[in-house]
């Protein structure tokens, strides 16, 4: 297990009905025993919660599903080795009084195997857990610690850090016949057509999984054949507007407000498409894999000693992070930002962005969007990033900027760079408030 579950023992406490709010492969939740009524019943209280409302089970596996009075069929069990462990919550039917605290008259449950290897060992220990996004029910899901304990203090029992998680939920489905119904969007998109077979709508669902391998087949011909950052021809530049999955997403969506509350009056749709290029080269990438000895090791040390970092932030599963500190670190300068991450047996190690010095570049916020996206924001001057003649600008004088968002998608090794509309400021000024 982890060793910061370890640390923070939190079977133990979970076994003595403690509610414990640690990070889930999708969102932070409050997680306690499903099998304790009085824990699951705190739960409702702390969220104010209404009572007819039925929480997610987190399972290890399948044949945990018999514990509530499922039986899963051969054919059912083949179609939920497709979507689990994955951010699909599925719906089946319960009976009995005695789960009666958990569907609250539901007469059902959504589970879910979660894709994080962490806590589906801990679920192993402890056995299947209630989980719930960590707010009072109608505001926004809480994505880190320290907000959390603002609003809850002593109410939740035990805090697990594992760093900022943002992500969308878990996509909630049922199965009736052969076909997938959706009950509520979420991280997965399942594209359901009428008529079509259970197999054929997980499509998606699989094909990320395999576009995983994909990814690492791709980065490792691309070391191997030595290219530079130029091997995928930067797009013509367009006017394309942020992605709505990013604009819309709870992190963009902070970050923008964070920006309104400080005096910057940046709106999400002015943000254009500047350039597309890859994340990959072989010039700022290095690949290790986990079956060389102490490799694995040196990839499990180096994840911890990052857990509590600023400026550093954890994929939802908590196997990878990218690091936007504003220093020199190992292999990387101030004005890049690093991505460190387990994809299949492979240790990546990269610098996935870099700006010009000649720019005063400062990196103010970086968050997942899910396991393989990500997004950073950046200030920095309005000139070229290949301009070395541009005139020098200090921190403490009046410069034009633009802030920049970078869409990072690992799976398809692109990165998209969106600026907004140039603005006056002094760097030094606003450094301070963001």
């Amino acid at each position: 297990m982890n060793n910061i579950y370890e640390q923070n023992e939190v079977a133990k406490n979970i076994e003595d009905g403690k509610v414990v709010m640690l990070g889930s492969d999708t969102l932070y939740g409050l997680h306690a025993n499903a099998f304790n009524p009085d824990a699951v019943g705190r739960i409702y209280e702390i969220k104010q919660r209404e009572a007819d409302k039925p929480f997610i089970i987190l399972i290890s596996d399948i044949s945990d599903l018999k514990k509530f009075g499922v039986e899963a069929t051969k054919s059912v069990s083949k179609k939920l080795k497709s979507l689990w462990p994955g951010k699909v919550s599925i719906i089946f039917g319960v009976n009995g009084a005695d789960l009666e605290y958990l569907h609250r008259g539901k007469n059902s449950l959504a589970f879910r195997i979660p894709d994080k290897k962490d806590l589906i060992n801990l679920l192993k220990q402890t056995g299947p857990l209630v989980s719930t996004t960590v707010n009072i029910s109608g505001e926004p899901s809480i994505n880190n610690v320290e907000e959390a304990k603002q609003k809850f203090g002593d109410v939740i029992d035990l805090y697990v850090e594992e760093g900022e998680i943002v992500s969308e939920p878990s996509t909630v489905i049922k199965f009736k016949d052969n076909e997938i119904i959706v009950m509520r969007e979420g991280a997965v998109k399942v594209d359901v057509q009428k008529n079509t077979s259970t197999e054929s709508s997980l499509y998606n669902v699989v094909m990320k999984s395999k576009l995983n391998i994909v990814l690492t087949i791709a980065i490792l011909l691309l070391v191997a054949a030595g290219v530079t950052s130029n091997v995928m021809q930067q797009r013509a530049v367009t006017n394309a507007k942020l992605q709505p999955e990013i604009a819309l997403s709870g992190g963009f969506q902070r970050w923008i407000t964070n920006l309104k509350n400080k005096g910057l009056q940046v709106e999400g749709d002015e943000f254009r498409l500047l350039e597309s290029t890859a994340v990959f080269n072989s010039q700022w990438l290095k690949v290790a894999s986990l079956n060389t000895p102490g490799e694995e090791d040196i990839y499990n040390n180096t994840l911890k000693s990052m857990q509590k970092v600023k400026k550093v932030v954890f994929s939802p599963d908590n196997t990878a992070f990218v690091d936007y500190r504003n220093e020199v670190r190992e292999g990387a300068l101030p004005t890049q930002v690093k991505y460190y991450g387990l994809k299949g047996d492979k240790v990546l190690d990269a610098n996935v962005i870099d700006c010009s010095a000649l720019a005063n570049c400062y990196f103010d916020r970086a968050y997942f969007i899910d396991n393989d996206t990500f997004v950073v924001s950046e200030f920095s001057r309005n000139i070229d990033k290949k301009d070395t003649t541009a005139a020098v600008c200090k921190t403490s004088e009046t410069c034009t900027y633009t802030i920049k968002v970078h869409v990072v998608n690992l799976l398809t090794n692109s990165r998209l760079e969106y600026q907004s509309k140039p603005m006056d400021l002094v760097l030094d000024k606003v450094i301070p408030e963001l």
